[in-house]
């Protein structure tokens, strides 16, 4: 099993800010190996901050501002979800999306982003509250016979003497190695 330096202190301080601080709370984000715990605040309120600190060890959690709540940017990731059919019909095809702590904003990731894609999302979210990241489109649908490397788990392989496909394959460094038995 892993373990986790700062054991149930995320979820402790998460429920403790979710429930007395909502109006400021962020989100937190562990760092340095999960050693110290960032959590952000839309108001650096040093009383708040003071409640934080005495459920944690001292030096264990960094208090940064962001633009918006936990609880706004859970809302921003529920509205996109409501929205993803009218996007994808007027040709915004999102391929991931996420609230994100760090900056306090909802992390989209959108294919082949243009500055149209961009406007339709930034009217219904408000620019300041997406990050965008243009992705590649997604190729062909993998399958037994469609994956490529490094990814070639259990796909139709062949040798010199025709098909075989016995079990997982392996591929490194440009190589593949696979178990195979002739194919009756």
């Amino acid at each position: 099993p892993v373990m986790n330096p700062l054991g149930d202190l995320p979820d402790v301080l998460g429920q403790l800010a979710t429930s007395k601080f909502s109006s400021i709370y962020g989100g937190t984000f562990a760092i340095d190996n999960a050693s110290q715990l960032n959590v952000y605040l839309t108001t650096l309120d040093p009383s708040v901050e003071a409640a934080l600190k005495a459920i944690a060890p001292a030096g264990v959690l960094n208090f940064i501002q962001t633009p918006n709540t936990l609880a706004e940017i859970d809302s921003m990731n529920e509205n996109m979800g409501s929205h993803l059919a009218a996007l994808s019909q007027d040709g915004v095809e999102i391929s991931f999306y996420a609230p994100s702590p760090q900056t306090g904003t909802l992390y989209v990731e959108v294919v082949d982003l243009t500055p149209a894609d961009t406007q339709a999302l930034d009217q219904l979210f408000g620019a300041q509250n997406l990050t965008l990241q243009s992705v590649s489109a997604p190729g062909v649908p993998l399958g037994r016979d469609s994956d490529s490397a490094p990814w070639n788990g259990s796909d139709n392989l062949y040798d010199s003497e025709g098909a075989c496909s016995t079990g997982f394959a392996i591929n490194y460094d440009g190589y593949t190695a696979c178990t195979c038995l002739a194919i009756l």
